[in-house]
């Protein structure tokens, strides 16, 4: 009887600890889902150039599902279209919080960082996209930039 009792209560304590430390909830997967359509609107407005719309719709899904990268780097790269480079930059800087191993973020922010002549920073950022997207058709350019930055580090 002891044994069945432990048994249960080391399942329920593995599963509780299961959702706590489980990197992706069940609830994330269909959040993505859930604002697929919307952000494919404000992606295809951002694509048109219309870059207050896109930000607005960008701002109102980040809102709802602050925890999504791919939202907030969308958000960040409408920001810097309108040439809000602080708030861009702590939007990238939000999206990699949110996920780590979100490349296309750390090659924006490294972009930005370079333009701001923060060439370590920008080095960081790079070298990061680097890791985490080894195969991208940019891999030539990126190691370009890499090495401009470092040659500007005084």
């Amino acid at each position: 009887m002891k044994k069945q009792i432990w048994q249960k209560t080391s399942v329920s304590a593995f599963i509780q600890a299961l959702l706590v430390f489980c990197p992706l909830s069940f609830a994330e997967a269909s959040d993505a889902e859930k604002y697929a359509k919307p952000m494919a609107q404000a992606t295809a407005e951002f694509e048109k150039g219309n870059y207050q719309v896109a930000q607005d719709a960008f701002l109102k899904l980040v809102t709802k599902y602050p925890g999504s990268a791919e939202l907030r780097t969308m958000l960040a790269k409408s920001y810097k279209r309108l040439g809000k480079f602080d708030e861009a930059k702590g939007e990238f800087r939000a999206a990699i919080q949110c996920d780590p191993n979100f490349a296309d973020a750390y090659y924006e922010l490294g972009c930005m960082m370079e333009s701001d002549k923060d060439y370590r920073s920008a080095v960081v950022s790079f070298e990061k996209y680097l890791e985490l997207k080894p195969d991208s058709s940019n891999r030539r350019l990126v190691a370009d930039r890499i090495q401009f930055c470092k040659g500007n580090i005084q």
